[in-house]
């Protein structure tokens, strides 16, 4: 019974997958440089936000928002690796050119497609946005931009429709449960004051 569940699920997810990519799919040389620049926007956006958020705030010599460039930073880092770990024991799912009709748009180590590790950091860092971000507007910023990213890489046939999903909700539960975890002294100590402590040599 559960084997005959994972094929229907599996047949699914194949189906969801080529309807997308059959549908969204242009061939046209700005299409490709759309989904190139877009495959990896969501990560790369957060780093360089919390990197600027760091350095609007020493310019402005207040530690105050360095704490939440930090939470932000170790929260997102925590669940990305709990989400390597549970990827070690979980079985392999091959890619999804194996099974599309279409090539793939990136390029991409055949490694395990489930569940997607860059639907997982925008479940995560969008929830440590929403939790320690007064920015609204930057938080759903984040959202947009995740949901663009994780499509963008169904589109380019790396990822199966499923693999996002669980991948978004997983990396948004384990960022809840870290963020309801106890954050003592020396959380404060190794994940905020040696840091700041240690950065600081550098004027930043």
């Amino acid at each position: 019974m559960p084997m005959t569940v994972l094929s229907s699920l599996q047949t699914l997810d194949t189906n969801a997958l080529e309807f997308i990519r059959s549908t969204l799919v242009i061939n046209a040389p700005w299409f490709h440089t759309f989904i190139e620049l877009f495959s990896d926007s969501e990560p790369l956006a957060f780093a360089l936000f919390l990197i600027w958020l760091w350095i609007w705030w020493v310019t402005e010599k207040h530690d105050g928002p360095k704490h939440v460039a930090l939470d932000l930073f170790w929260h997102v880092f925590g669940a990305f690796i709990i989400y390597w770990i549970i990827n070690q024991v979980l079985p392999v799912r091959p890619r999804p050119e194996t099974v599309s009709s279409l090539p793939p748009l990136i390029t991409h180590i055949p490694d395990n497609s489930f569940p997607s590790g860059h639907a997982l950091f925008w479940g995560a860092s969008w929830w440590s946005l929403h939790t320690l971000l007064r920015w609204k507007k930057v938080v759903w910023g984040f959202f947009a931009l995740g949901l663009v990213t994780c499509l963008v890489r169904i589109i380019a046939g790396v990822h199966y429709p499923g693999d996002i999903l669980v991948g978004f909700f997983l990396g948004w539960y384990i960022a809840h449960i870290l963020m309801a975890l106890p954050h003592g002294k020396k959380y404060q100590y190794y994940g905020h004051e040696l840091p700041i402590r240690f950065l600081s040599f550098f004027k930043l």
